[in-house]
């Protein structure tokens, strides 16, 4: 019967194991393993022994400058408002034929920055050039007079129309003493006629012959001298356009450097619209621009300390003072502008590099007392309640409370909970825990 069989095997034993005999070991066992879990995330390696990490550190060291108290916001670079930036611009409209600068670039006085387009001008120079020596043959011919052979000249037509009339007033004499019916009335109207002719053309030719030995009439030479003039001016005018073509920097004490480059060769530079080609600034005349709100405006004072530092070279502090505040305020970020004077800018600062501005209460000293201590911002950790930095101590991790002073870039000032000689780690802070092995890099 093998199906009577398998049913036999089906039946459960009298005294068969119970299955939650089987769970409890399970659950004795998870025990055990978040006991070992939770043992080495507190510090197992305490006990038992395991390869140390390797970590950077930074050797605890006080800084020589004591920075007082205040706040910090970030801003940028600017060049000194509102003298500068100083523009240089076209004079004339024309096409940029040559630029010889770039940005960034330091100029000299009189340096050549760019030429446009002059071969235009330089013809009408040409024509205006021979246009004034014409004016002025022309002038000096009227200031001459006639030439002598011309007054000869005329001088001979007029003893000829003389005579002419000298004989024509004859023979109408003689016409006019003849008896009646001897000569028509026509032939003595002729007479008459001819004689009238004769004494106009003497008239005429006697009062050219005497303008030419009188000369040229005023009027005239102030004519020639007034187109002379003309010419002249326009001559001046084109000149001073040609020297418009080339583009020099300006007279300065100091070397300036280029800020923004406004056009490229072969633009067309509109003298009416768009004149700027460049503009410059000087490097030793350097400002930041900070965004201050408004909870702390009231601290602002004019020639207040400041420090400065940049994002691109945190390690360099610059000292300034607050210039002005800025009088309307920005709605939207809550805040108003701020302008501070950098008093020791170097060759490493540019507009529009981003920086962080600490106003002070007090002008920052060196002496010993007032030393502080800086430490790397990425190396202070926090728990919401307590911000604390690890510490390498006898080859094992250690957690040290801090308190904290003013962030000054990338730095940010320990004012208690640390002192000279203790060594902090910078790297693998997510991973490390008190009490684990480390060591150094």
């Amino acid at each position: 019967m093998p199906s009577e069989m398998n049913l036999n095997r089906l039946k459960i034993p009298e005294h068969a194991p119970s299955a939650g005999g089987k769970w409890w070991k399970i659950g004795l066992l998870c025990i055990i393993c978040l006991a070992i879990g939770f043992a080495a995330s507190h510090g197992w390696n305490r006990f038992m022994p395991a390869g140390a990490l390797k970590v950077d550190t930074i050797l605890i060291q006080p800084q020589g400058v004591s920075q007082g108290r205040g706040f910090t916001a970030g801003g940028w670079i600017e060049v000194a408002t509102p003298q500068w930036p100083l523009i240089v611009s076209a004079r004339i409209s024309e096409r940029l034929d040559t630029l010889t600068v770039k940005q960034g670039q330091t100029l000299k006085n009189g340096q050549t920055i760019a030429t446009l387009y002059d071969k235009d001008i330089r013809t009408r120079l040409a024509l205006g050039r021979a246009e004034v020596q014409a004016a002025q043959k022309a002038l000096d011919k009227l200031n001459a007079g006639h030439r002598k052979e011309d007054i000869v000249a005329a001088e001979a037509r007029l003893d000829e129309a003389v005579e002419i009339e000298r004989i024509a007033k004859a023979n109408y004499e003689r016409s006019k003493a003849l008896p009646d019916g001897a000569i028509s009335a026509e032939a003595l109207d002729n007479d008459l006629s001819t004689f009238k002719k004769a004494t106009a053309v003497s008239a005429q030719l006697r009062a050219e012959s005497d303008k030419m030995k009188a000369g040229y009439r005023l009027e005239d030479i102030a004519v020639g001298k007034a187109k002379l003039l003309a010419a002249q001016s326009r001559v001046e005018l084109t000149e001073r356009e040609l020297s418009y073509c080339t583009i020099s920097a300006p007279e300065s004490q100091r070397p300036l450097r280029v800020l923004r480059v406004m056009h490229r060769i072969g633009e067309w530079i509109n003298a009416s619209k768009a004149p700027e080609l460049i503009s410059l600034y000087d490097p030793q005349e350097m400002q930041a621009r900070v965004d201050v709100t408004q909870a702390n405006i009231s601290a602002i004072r004019v020639g207040k300390p400041v420090v400065v530092v940049t994002e691109a070279n945190p390690d360099r502090r610059y000292s300034g003072t607050v210039l002005r505040a800025e009088p309307l305020a920005e709605l939207s970020k809550n805040t108003v502008t701020v302008r501070v004077k950098i008093n020791d800018p170097d060759a490493m600062l540019f507009p529009e590099m981003v920086a962080r501005i600490t106003f002070l209460s007090d002008a920052p000293t060196t002496a010993p007392a007032d030393r502080t201590i800086m430490i790397p911002t990425t190396a202070l950790l926090s728990d919401n309640v307590n911000s604390y930095v690890l510490l390498m101590d006898a080859a094992r991790v250690r957690r040290q409370n801090v308190t904290t002073g003013l962030q000054i870039g990338a730095q940010t000032q320990i004012t208690g909970g640390l002192k000279p000689g203790q060594r902090i780690i910078t790297s693998r802070l997510a991973s490390l825990r008190p009490g684990m092995a480390v060591q150094e890099n």
